[in-house]
């Protein structure tokens, strides 16, 4: 998830999608709806905003292989916990090096 950490290689991706409208009106009520998040109208007043959709798929020709298969769901809630971790860290720190330079 971060290329900040040693060796250069992010343990997983993320991807993402922003839904906005008009551009996908046509398939936002089923989402909404299955979503329970919101109405169609709601989503088109947030304009630019829109629906964002973050994904990250699995591609491990060993995913299946018994007995040792990778827990890639353990696997990806600890990257994350990580990278949401450094980026706390790395907020703190630019907003105490910005306090210190007024």
């Amino acid at each position: 998830m971060s290329l900040a950490r040693s060796g250069g290689q992010p343990e997983y991706i993320i991807s993402r999608t922003r839904l906005r409208s008009p551009a996908y009106a046509g398939a936002m009520g089923p989402i909404l709806e299955q979503l329970a998040i919101g109405s169609v109208e709601e989503w088109a007043a947030s304009g630019e905003d829109g629906l964002v959709v973050l994904r990250s798929t699995v591609m491990d020709p060993f995913l299946v292989a018994p007995p040792s298969a990778t827990d890639h769901v353990s696997g990806f809630l600890g990257a994350f916990r990580r990278a949401c971790d450094d980026a706390r860290e790395a907020a703190a720190s630019a907003t105490s090096t910005a306090a210190e330079s007024v």
